[in-house]
């Protein structure tokens, strides 16, 4: 299984926290100095902790992890719609959950304690029409940049759970609108204890702790496309959400982002002298899931990234287990 295999590949990717939010980027060339903590939890292999719950049309269930912190890993297997349908069937309550523990948090604390970290064009849109009309207008604009299969999944995680489609939709709205909070690095070559040959990158998501919805519901999901030029891929994240947030594929390609707080006027928008950050464009996390479900390479995966029409500032993390190196875009 692709989880299997990746563990022992060239390309690791760790990840790590909870959710959204705005975060800085920096580039850092020392060491630790004496006495730092160090994170000494192990890596496990999934064959090692993976036992399979559960089996349908185009599904398995399994769980990994240690005792004290077991998880959902589920792979699913061909069309989009396909794929959507065979998740939402067989997480249809762990859905259901989270979905009602996310709207809960986020639009009666999240979004009131983010203030002005959002994007200026959120807050008017929030001020204007209120948190769930800024969800759906949000959606509105996005779609005409949003490529198909993002929709059918969707649909298909509707037919199989029973939850309406506008609510899962308006789910997969909130990364948008609240961008993301997180670090993230890469290291490769003797910047990796014995230079082991292997390219790590990490993504942490540096939010709450307090929202038992991400803390509890956490999963990786294994897309198995059938199409052709479909890519394998693993993506980090929680039921019913179809853009990637963090993920690798079956290429070495590992993707994640964070979002910018103090952007420069390189970034062509949201400073004092450039136009205001776009909300027309194609999701960031869809755009994330383009790289993982098609890049073959790191250089498709910066294609991909660059010919995008994207909305936000963000530093996008491209890490190639093939080349031994990441590059933040």
């Amino acid at each position: 299984e692709l989880t299997e295999k990746m563990g022992r590949g060239s390309l690791i990717v760790l990840g790590l926290g909870a959710l959204f939010g705005t975060a800085d980027a920096a580039f850092c060339s020392g060491s630790p100095d004496d006495g730092e903590r160090t994170n000494d939890f192990p890596i496990f292999a999934a064959e090692d902790t993976m036992t399979l719950v559960k089996s349908i049309e185009n599904a398995k269930l399994y769980e990994a992890g240690p005792d004290n912190a077991r998880f959902n890993v589920l792979h699913v297997y061909g069309s989009p719609y396909e794929m959507g349908l065979a998740q939402g069937t067989i997480l249809a309550d762990e859905m259901k959950t989270f979905m009602k523990g996310t709207f809960d948090y986020l639009l009666e604390e999240g979004l009131d304690s983010m203030g002005d970290l959002l994007p200026e064009s959120v807050q008017k849109m929030i001020l204007s029409v209120g948190a769930m009309a800024a969800l759906e207008e949000n959606a509105k604009l996005t779609a005409p940049f949003t490529p198909q299969s993002y929709f059918d999944e969707i649909q298909g995680l509707a037919d199989g759970s029973g939850i309406p489609y506008k609510t899962i939709l308006e789910l997969n709205m909130i990364p948008e609108i609240t961008k993301a909070s997180c670090s993230f690095f890469g290291a490769w070559g003797d910047a990796t204890s014995e230079s082991t040959g292997h390219t790590y990158q990490l993504r942490a998501l540096d939010y709450v702790t307090d929202c038992d919805a991400f803390t509890n519901y956490g999963m990786l999901t294994v897309y198995h496309p059938s199409w052709e030029g479909g890519v394998a891929h693993t993506a980090i994240g929680w039921p019913g959400m179809v853009g990637v947030l963090t993920g690798f594929n079956e290429q070495q390609i590992g993707i994640s982002e964070i979002g910018v707080s103090f952007p420069d006027d390189s970034f062509g928008q949201g400073t004092a002298d450039t136009p205001p950050e776009k909300v027309r464009g194609q999701p960031w996390m869809s755009v994330l899931k383009d790289v993982a479900q098609s890049a073959t390479s790191l250089d498709t995966a910066l294609t991909i990234i660059e010919e995008a029409d994207r909305t936000c500032n963000l530093i996008i993390g491209v890490g190639s287990g093939k080349d031994a190196v990441a590059n933040g875009v």
